[in-house]
Order: structure tokens, then C-alpha cells, then sequence
């Protein structure tokens, strides 16, 4: 760049830089546009329509949260490092609709050598095997036929069983729910090994997502 211009562009930078101050001094720039307001994403806009949160992000009037006690009675035999459990769960339905579905989280199938995971882990073992289940005294079929879906056809029939006992999630289809304000009572029988190539402590999981 041919020099004299050079100093030509500098001299008309160090002017207007005095400029510029003065007239913000003056405040005769235009205000910067700000947005002043939180945008909402849709899930929001529901949550506040049907009142389940409030303006704060906190739980609103209309907030529902089911609440599950547990019952565990559980071994542990040294030998085969075998944990042996048998609970009870009493399922309460505070929503205001029928609860037709148990949704069942089972860690210890993470161990399974069919289960989907992202990385490899220390054992193989059998992962939690449940051997009996029963929902207010009717016991749940643990080997149901495939569940066969047909687009635009009926739902299939309801039927007290459990699905996808070698998944991590498992699930439980109750013909008759739970209504609302009403309770329901889970029995599960249940056994798993505990790792022997890991010094982490796997506990009991079989609770209600």
C-alpha cells in the first residue's frame, strides 16, 4: 500500500473515533435493538396451559408426580455372589388419567450379552432375572407372545404381561388401570450375580420410571 495513503486512512481513523464518542456522549446514536423477552419453547406453552409450571419454570397447580413405595427383602449369598430380592410396589396414581402401563427400569440387564450399550463392560453375566410377578394378586405373564402392531387396525388386546424383561426398560401392560387417585400393588421375585471383575457396587434397581 503506497504510503501516503496509508497515512491518509490513519489519520481519518483517529478522527473519527473522537466522533463516535461524542456522539454516543449525546445519545444521538439509535438505542441497540434488545431483546427483552425469553423465548418459549412449545413444550413450555403446554406445560403453562395445562398448569403443570408456572411463569418461574417451578411446578405449577396442576403438577403431578406418581409416587411409589417400595418393600425389598434381599439376600446376598457370598458363594456365588448371588443377590436374591423379592418387593413389593405399591404404585399411587395421583395424574388425572388412568394408568395403563408400568414402566420398569432394570440396570443389571446392562450386563446381558444381547443388551445395547456404548461401551464394553468388565462381565458378561444374566443380568436381573426375574422369576415370578404378580399385580394385586393376578400373576403377570413373564412370556408373552410378540405384540403385533397393524397400521390403521385396533390396538391389539391389553393383556396383564411383561414386556422386554432382557432390556434395560422394561414394561408392564395392565389390562385393568389404575385409576386416578386409586393404588396398585406390584410382587416381583428376582435374582442377579454381582460382577466379580469390578470393584463398583451395582445396587438393586428395579424401580417405576
Amino acid at each position: 500500500m503506497d504510503r501516503s495513503l496509508r497515512t491518509l486512512l490513519l489519520a481519518a481513523a483517529a478522527m473519527a473515533v473522537p466522533a463516535l464518542a461524542a456522539a454516543q456522549a449525546a445519545g444521538s446514536l439509535p438505542e441497540r435493538a434488545v431483546r427483552r423477552d425469553i423465548p418459549l419453547t412449545n413444550a413450555i406453552r403446554r406445560a403453562h396451559a395445562a398448569g403443570t409450571r408456572d411463569s418461574t419454570g417451578g411446578p405449577g397447580s396442576e403438577y403431578w408426580q406418581l409416587r411409589v413405595d417400595y418393600t425389598i427383602d434381599a439376600s446376598l449369598d457370598p458363594r456365588t455372589a448371588t443377590v436374591t430380592g423379592r418387593e413389593t410396589i405399591v404404585i399411587h396414581n395421583t395424574s388425572d388419567a388412568p394408568l395403563d402401563a408400568l414402566h420398569l427400569r432394570l440396570d443389571q440387564n446392562i450386563f446381558r450379552p444381547t443388551a445395547l450399550r456404548l461401551r464394553a463392560v468388565p462381565e458378561i453375566t444374566d443380568g436381573m432375572v426375574v422369576t415370578r410377578m404378580a399385580f394385586d394378586g393376578d400373576v403377570v405373564n413373564l412370556n408373552p407372545p410378540p405384540r403385533q402392531f397393524r397400521r390403521g387396525g385396533p390396538p391389539p388386546e391389553p393383556q396383564l404381561a411383561a414386556h422386554d424383561l432382557d432390556m434395560t426398560t422394561a414394561s408392564v401392560t395392565l389390562p385393568t388401570p389404575i385409576a386416578p387417585g386409586a393404588t396398585g400393588t406390584l410382587e416381583v421375585d428376582w435374582h442377579f450375580r454381582v460382577m466379580l471383575a469390578d470393584t463398583m457396587v451395582w445396587a438393586v434397581i428395579f424401580h417405576q420410571l
